[in-house]
């Protein structure tokens, strides 16, 4: 079987139709309650970033602020980048990453 999103391929393995590859930060509340497992105790990096991208209006929203904040997000941010998105719709907007 093959899955377009991640999410698909965790529920799909959660109603025992077979394994499937996933990452801590999608799989992790299934991994910890025991719901999945893990059969290999290694783990391979990831060859991408996550970005939070948001209008520069919104950056002083508290809201956004405890959810760059959250605790189980801490380990998946390495820093806080207000960068430049180079596109014609980017003039309102900025990269958390």
């Amino acid at each position: 079987m093959h899955f377009a999103h991640s999410g698909l391929a965790i529920e799909a393995a959660l109603q025992k139709l077979g394994v499937c590859l996933a990452d801590v930060l999608t799989a992790g509340d299934d991994l910890k309650s025991g719901r999945l497992v893990r059969p290999f105790a290694g783990t391979v990096p990831s060859p991408g970033n996550y970005y939070l991208v948001v209008e520069r209006r919104k950056m002083e929203d508290p809201r956004l602020s405890a959810f760059i904040g959250y605790s189980s997000l801490t380990p998946y941010l390495c820093e806080t980048n207000l960068g430049e998105i180079n596109s014609p719709f980017s003039e309102n907007l900025s990269i958390v990453n």
